[in-house]
């Protein structure tokens, strides 16, 4: 909770992201900030928990290659985001506990980004989690790569404007 709620806080830099060592950071680390943009160091393996749960300025992120693992509802409420970029080595994970037995798109992790348009899951993704995108109501498509073998309860419930699902074949 090292920045939780600093509501004047709209950017955060890493002064030579190049040789960060940050690898991690813990849970709700900005949870609730005003930020605007968030460059991820290539350093850093794991988005954690609610990490960015309730930055309603956020309009774009784009995750460095190198990001293993997004935790359970690490977007949540990120009301402005419209846009998400997810790299391949991305390893999303299915449960609190940490188990890596599936790549899933964990529980909750984008629910109520309601600005956002478009999805495209990497490949590797298994499963999709439980409330993935609720109420994600500007979501108009989504696309789902062929190596996705299980969909969770309610991951598109209220989005409203769902257009278009496309489901990608071996």
């Amino acid at each position: 909770q090292a920045f939780f709620h600093c509501y004047a806080m709209e950017t955060f830099v890493f002064e030579n992201a190049a040789s960060s060592q940050l690898s991690t950071m813990g849970n709700y680390v900005f949870c609730g900030a005003p930020l605007t943009s968030f460059y991820f160091p290539g350093t850093l393996k794991t988005i954690t928990g609610q990490s960015f749960s309730g930055c309603t300025k956020i309009a774009s992120i784009t995750i460095s290659e190198g990001v293993e693992t997004i935790a359970y509802e690490a977007f949540s409420g990120c009301t402005s985001l419209t846009e998400v970029h997810i790299p391949s080595t991305v390893k999303i994970l299915e449960n609190r506990a940490g188990s890596n037995d599936m790549l899933a798109l964990k529980r909750g992790v984008f629910n109520g980004c309601t600005s956002m348009k478009s999805v495209e899951l990497p490949e590797g993704v298994r499963k999709i989690g439980k409330s993935a995108f609720k109420n994600c109501k500007s979501l108009t498509n989504v696309n789902i790569p062929a190596s996705v073998v299980s969909i969770s309860d309610a991951p598109f419930r209220g989005c409203e404007n769902m257009k278009s699902i496309y489901v990608e074949s071996k």
